[in-house]
């Protein structure tokens, strides 16, 4: 019996030890892409792990301050780093709040999605596009997006953090990017517009001739 007991405590003791060691490098890896109630569920089911390289249909959003690079170039660093600072911490914010996941920080752009194996979300553009047509609506917020969807790669790395990669999200950035000539704060792909039936002005196309659309 003494034995027993023996074994069954040191099986415990490790199964306590691989779960609060998961848990660490959970909340390192995933701690700034998810909020913390679906950081507890993934160390909970132990996926996906770091290592795995996942593909999912998502929707990306490319979330774009336009002001930061040149706030970089002209202010103080100290102001500068503030403002990105903030930037990064008022998106995440509204992300996490939304449902969305953070796959991805690129300079002044910040990479949002819907559908990712993180957060598994049902009908990913239909929530993309309402998140964006929320923010456009508020008349405080200024910053500018960029919307495709698509088969997306999934992964992390202790470079880059939890990232997203693939046609949509290039496409998204370039969208995003692109908002400033084309005067308006948001546009979209035809992919998506076909997806969800989203009314849209035809802005121009993609080197594919793929077109893309502001909201109206």
């Amino acid at each position: 019996m003494g034995a027993s007991l023996t074994g069954t405590l040191v099986v415990f003791c490790c199964k306590c030890a691989i779960l609060k060691y998961r848990a660490r490098c959970f909340r390192a890896a995933y701690g700034t892409a998810v909020p913390q109630n679906v950081l507890r569920a993934l160390i909970e089911t132990g996926g996906p792990r770091l290592s795995e390289v996942n593909t999912a249909y998502a929707a990306v959003i490319a979330i774009k301050d336009a002001n930061l690079f040149n706030r970089e170039d002209r202010e103080e660093p100290q102001d500068a780093g503030s403002a990105k600072k903030m930037f990064f911490s008022s998106v995440k914010k509204i992300v996490f709040a939304s449902g969305a996941v953070i796959a991805g920080y690129d300079g002044d752009t910040v990479f949002a999605c819907f559908g990712s194996p993180l957060d598994k979300t049902f009908n990913p553009v239909v929530k993309a596009c309402s998140f964006v047509r929320g923010l456009l609506n508020d008349e405080k917020n200024t910053w500018r997006f960029g919307i495709d969807a698509g088969v997306c790669t999934f992964s992390w790395s202790p470079e880059t953090g939890y990232y997203v990669s693939g046609r949509p999200a290039v496409r998204a950035r370039v969208l995003a990017s692109r908002t400033t000539r084309f005067k308006t704060r948001a546009l979209f792909t035809g992919s998506v517009r076909e997806t969800v039936g989203l009314k849209g002005k035809r802005a121009g196309s993609l080197y594919d001739n793929d077109f893309f659309f502001k909201f109206i």
